[in-house]
C-alpha cells in the first residue's frame, strides 16, 4: 500500500483533516511501529571514564532504548541477570 492510498483511507474517516496533518500521523505510525518491532538496530561508541560502572542512555545518547549487546576492548560483556554483588553508585 503506497502513501498515498493510506492518505485516502484516512480521509474517508477523516474527511476535514490535512494531507499535511495525516502525513504527520502516518509518520508517527512508522516511528512507533519500527520502535516497538525493534526493526532497528545502530551501533553506538562512547568514551567511558574510569571508575564510573553505570552511565544513562540520555548522556550516549538520546535514541538509545535498550541495550543488545556491550563490547568493551574487543570483548563481549556479558548481561548481568541479577543486582551486583556489591552495590555503589559510580
Amino acid at each position: 500500500m503506497t502513501q498515498e492510498q493510506m492518505i485516502e483511507m484516512v480521509k474517508q474517516h477523516h474527511p476535514n483533516v490535512s494531507e499535511t496533518q495525516i502525513r504527520f500521523w502516518l509518520n508517527q505510525a512508522q516511528t512507533e511501529f519500527a520502535r516497538r518491532t525493534r526493526l532497528l538496530e545502530d551501533t553506538v561508541t562512547f568514551d567511558t571514564v574510569a571508575d564510573q560502572r553505570y552511565y544513562t542512555f540520555s548522556s550516549i545518547d538520546s535514541r538509545l532504548e535498550e541495550v543488545a549487546e556491550l563490547w568493551f576492548d574487543g570483548w563481549s560483556i556479558a548481561r548481568l541477570h541479577s543486582r551486583p554483588s556489591k552495590r555503589d553508585s559510580s
